[in-house]
C-alpha cells in the first residue's frame, strides 16, 4: 500500500507535464517541467526505495520476534517439566542438599519446602532462581535456565546454616543471611553460576559488621545500596505455581 502511494504521487506530476506540453506552453517552460519531472521522478525512486527497505525492516523484525516468541514458549514449556519432575530436582537442582538427608539422615536437614521466582532472562533465555530450606532453618538455592537445547541448572549451589536468602530479579544478585549473626554473603549470577562479590562480616572481637564490596572496605550505605532491591522468595514450587508463573 505505501509503495502504490509512492508511485500514485509520480504518476500525478508526470500526466500534468504532458497536459501542460499539450497546450503549447514555450520550449523554455517545458524545459523547466522536464526538469521538475526529472527530480520528481528521482525522489519518487528514492521514496520507493526507502519504503521498500522500510517494509523489509519491518517484516524481518516480526519474524525475529516471532521466532524470539517461539524460542522462549519452547525453553519455559522445557523448564515447567522439569521443575515438576521430583528426581530431575534432587539430581539437578539441591544435590547436596538431598545427599546430606539420605546419606546422614539428620532429621533436621529433611527437606520441608521450596520456592522459587522468575528473574530476568539469562542470554535471552527463561531463568528462575529455586530455593530450598530444610526444618533446621538452612537454605539452599541454585538457577535454573534454558542452554543449548535442554534445561540445565547452575553446576554449584550457594547455602547458609540457619539463613534467609533474597535476590533481586532483575539484576541478578542473591544474598544469604546468617540470621543469628547478620553475615551476608552477596552473589551476582553470570550465565548461570553464582561469583561472590560482597559481603558483610562480623568482627567478633567488637561484635561489629563491616562490608565489603569486590573486596574493597566501605561504607554501610554503600553496601547497602547494593542489595536495597533484594526481596525473599517465598512462592512455593508447586505445580499450580509452575504453571501460573513459568511462561
Amino acid at each position: 500500500m505505501k509503495i502504490r502511494n509512492v508511485l500514485l504521487v509520480g504518476g500525478v506530476v508526470l500526466s500534468t507535464v504532458v497536459l501542460l506540453t499539450g497546450c503549447g506552453k514555450k520550449e523554455n517552460k517545458i524545459k523547466n517541467y522536464e526538469k521538475e519531472l526529472e527530480k520528481t521522478l528521482n525522489n519518487v525512486a528514492s521514496q520507493v526505495e526507502n519504503t521498500v527497505n522500510n517494509e523489509l525492516k519491518e517484516n524481518k523484525t516480526t519474524e525475529n520476534n516471532n521466532n524470539n516468541n517461539t524460542s522462549v514458549n519452547t525453553a519455559n514449556e522445557a523448564i515447567r517439566k522439569a521443575l515438576k519432575d521430583e528426581s530431575w530436582l534432587k539430581e539437578n537442582v539441591l544435590p547436596e542438599y538431598f545427599k546430606q538427608s539420605e546419606d546422614r539422615a539428620i532429621e533436621n536437614q529433611k527437606h520441608t519446602d521450596t520456592y522459587f521466582a522468575k528473574m530476568a532472562s539469562i542470554n535471552g533465555n527463561p531463568a528462575y532462581l529455586v530455593c530450598s530450606e530444610c526444618a533446621s532453618g538452612s537454605q539452599y538455592a541454585r538457577v535454573v535456565t534454558y542452554k543449548d537445547g535442554k534445561v540445565v541448572a547452575s553446576s554449584k549451589t550457594i547455602s547458609g546454616e540457619y539463613s534467609f536468602i533474597k535476590a533481586d530479579l532483575n539484576k541478578h544478585i542473591v544474598t544469604v543471611t546468617n540470621e543469628p549473626t547478620g553475615i551476608t554473603s552477596v552473589y551476582r549470577i553470570e550465565g548461570t553460576e553464582f561469583v561472590k562479590y560482597a559481603k558483610a562480616d562480623l568482627d567478633y572481637s567488637n561484635d561489629t559488621l563491616y562490608y565489603y564490596v569486590n573486596d574493597e572496605k566501605v561504607s554501610k550505605e554503600k553496601y547497602e545500596a547494593q542489595i536495597k532491591d533484594c526481596v525473599e522468595v517465598k512462592t512455593s514450587l508447586t505445580n499450580e505455581n509452575i504453571d501460573k508463573y513459568v511462561k
